[in-house]
């Protein structure tokens, strides 16, 4: 059901909507058609891999109304172990469907109408122990007693744990796995199920002087999520989350030419509001013992507390009742409100030169309630806090055509995104970041259109870059001062013969942080490190892709033969470059995927087989 994706580098913010300071993925479906049609397809592979899809178009009445309805269909088996269950795990199930319907009451009126459903049931985000590393009670898997299973001087140095002839659950070894490694030991199998559902509505009116758009849309997301966060089989970090969002967006924008048609103008508003919460309820019933010992040891009774007294400690989000095992519950509820403004418009100057302007103001609010309770001693959270946030953005581009087969352009623009604020945090949030973009290239065609060649090289400037952190087992987004990344890319296609085809594609990426961007430990807190002249997060210095085909004219149809490799440079998790003590394995190491294909399609095009090898080389990366 797809027509093209159009993938748009740098901020998009002008035209493209809110928070789009990277730039923007817009995947264009195909819309209803005014003759009948249908297609299928279906893809079979490794772990009982079955994919499915049908689709059908045609008229309802001629001329006036068309509808197309489409259906997926994916199940795989998975590909690792849970030796702990003995279940496979990283499955998955998929169902989706979309349907549209075309109509024109008029001459000049079009409406479309779109709806589209999908539900997902998989055994995805089960994680990997990579290091032990001790938390702030100097506990690890394999010592859950932490510093009570220590010499303590309060105790004549004696070892807690053997004074009162405690015993603690100790998960099962190896507790640090090596990466490559499919089989896991966790206490619960990871389960994620999600149901989407959206429906959107746009309406065209045309006339000889402007055209007017409307666009409606509404989305509900649901998603529940099981993980074993401690990636071991003691029951010590069991994650119960739930998410779900519901949005609407509304946007009418008004277009057209002037100047004889040397110019052409778009003036919009757009508005966009959001409900949600986001639930995360964590069990950590290996640590009861522990924490009862804590409670008593240290406290008046100078006595491990009887089991089940952690109940008289805090009552659960989760149940509303005490529990007598340690918990730790965030819910936080966000409601999102964006307002917009904008118009780029773009002006012939020449036969040759070319320049858009476009400028957008966004105005942002957010008001959240953040809840936390637990048992574990902390205090309990209940918290309102809203904020507002508003920006001008804009793009300025001049492209110039140096002949028919050569386009140079140079572009600057401004991208802005919201600030907001983190689930696991009482008060805190983070701020908006911005971003400026400058770029050079050009796009060639040579050799009679049997060459392409694409040329970049991009500055982009950051300014309180958003970082999103793993701290204390939570997702958390804070600010860095400053952001840059300088880069060249250059994109290749040549045709050599009428057969062969060769595709390239290289990637060159400085990046640093800067302005004395400072973070804590995201594990032992402490001191905040200086991150300046660090490398962003997932930015690999070198990226390379290549890729061969060769196609054979048969008379019974074609075959065409490809294999392409795509090699990243390594690249790191954290602003840290994976430097802090524990944490080395905070680093992906430089890696290729190899692909091969051998396909065949008939000599009308309607029908196509294809035998395929995704990764042939078996790389795994961590």
């Amino acid at each position: 059901d797809l027509e093209r994706i159009e993938v748009l580098r740098g901020p998009q913010g002008t035209l493209y909507g809110r928070n789009a300071t990277a730039g923007a993925a817009n995947i264009i479906t195909r819309r209803p058609s005014a003759s009948p049609e249908a297609n299928a397809s279906l893809t079979l592979g490794s772990e009982s891999l079955v994919q499915g899809s049908f689709g059908a178009a045609g008229p309802l009445v001629e001329g006036r109304l068309a509808a197309r309805a489409s259906l997926s269909y994916e199940d795989r088996d998975g590909y690792r172990e849970n030796l702990t269950t003995g279940n496979d795990i990283d499955d998955n199930r998929l169902r989706s469907g979309r349907a549209s319907l075309w109509w024109t009451p008029t001459d000049q009126l079009e409406i479309v109408l779109r709806g589209d459903y999908a539900t997902q049931d998989a055994s995805t985000g089960n994680f990997q122990s990579l290091a032990s590393v001790p938390c702030s009670l100097a506990s690890t898997p394999e010592n859950l007693g932490g510093f009570l299973s220590f010499p303590n001087p309060n105790f004549g140095g004696a070892i807690p744990a053997q004074v009162f002839n405690l015993t603690f659950p100790t998960a099962t070894r190896p507790v640090v796995q090596d990466p490559d490694d499919l089989e896991v030991r966790h206490n619960v199998d990871a389960r994620r199920s999600i149901e989407q559902k959206g429906l959107s509505l746009t309406a065209t009116w045309t006339t000889d002087a402007l055209t007017a758009k409307f666009i409606a849309s509404h989305r509900d997301d649901a998603m529940n999520f099981l993980s074993d966060s401690d990636a071991t089989d003691a029951l010590l970090l069991t994650n119960d989350a739930r998410q779900n969002t519901e949005q609407r967006t509304y946007e009418l924008n008004l277009s057209g030419s002037m100047l004889g048609g040397d110019a052409t103008w778009l003036l919009g508003a757009y508005y966009f509001e959001d409900e949600g919460q986001a639930r995360f309820y964590y069990d950590l019933d290996a640590l009861q013992r522990t924490y009862e010992a804590i409670f008593g040891l240290f406290g008046p009774g100078q006595a491990p507390l009887p089991p089940g007294s952690l109940a008289a400690f805090g009552v659960r989000l989760k149940t509303g009742q005490p529990r007598p095992e340690p918990f730790l519950d965030f819910r936080i509820t966000q409601e999102s409100e964006s307002k917009a403004v904008f118009g780029p418009g773009t002006w012939s100057a020449t036969d040759a030169l070319r320049l858009t302007l476009g400028l957008r103001y966004t105005a942002d609010s957010k008001d959240v309630h953040r809840e936390l309770t637990n048992n574990l001693g902390g205090a309990p959270c209940n918290s309102f806090t809203d904020k507002e946030w508003d920006q001008f953005t804009g793009t300025a581009i001049a492209d110039y055509r140096v002949s028919d087969d050569v386009l140079t352009y140079l572009s600057v623009s401004r991208g802005y995104k919201a600030g907001g604020f983190n689930a696991g945090q009482c008060f805190a949030g983070f701020n908006p970041e911005n971003l400026t973009a400058y770029e050079v290239g050009v796009k060639s065609q040579a050799f009679d259109d049997r060459v392409q060649l694409n040329a970049s090289v991009f500055v982009y400037t950051y300014k309180d870059i958003q970082v999103n952190q793993f701290i204390q087992n939570a997702s958390t987004v804070t600010n860095a001062a400053e952001a840059d990344i300088r880069g060249v890319e250059l994109e290749l296609l040549a045709l050599p013969t009428e057969h062969l085809t060769l595709t390239g594609g290289l990637t060159f990426l400085d990046t640093e942080y800067g302005g004395g961007a400072t973070f804590g430990n995201p594990i032992s807190g402490g001191n905040a490190v200086n991150v300046d002249g660090n490398d962003l997060l997932r930015s690999p210095k070198w990226k390379l892709y290549a890729a061969v085909q060769y196609a054979w004219n048969l008379p019974v149809g074609t075959v065409t033969a490809k294999v392409d490799a795509a090699y990243s440079d390594k690249y790191y998790f954290d602003v840290f470059e994976a430097s802090l003590p524990g944490q080395g394995e905070m680093e992906q190491e430089a890696y290729t995927i190899a692909n091969l294909r051998l396909g065949w399609e008939s000599n009308d095009g309607n029908y196509h087989v294809d035998a395929f090898v995704e990764n042939f080389t078996d790389e795994l990366s961590s």
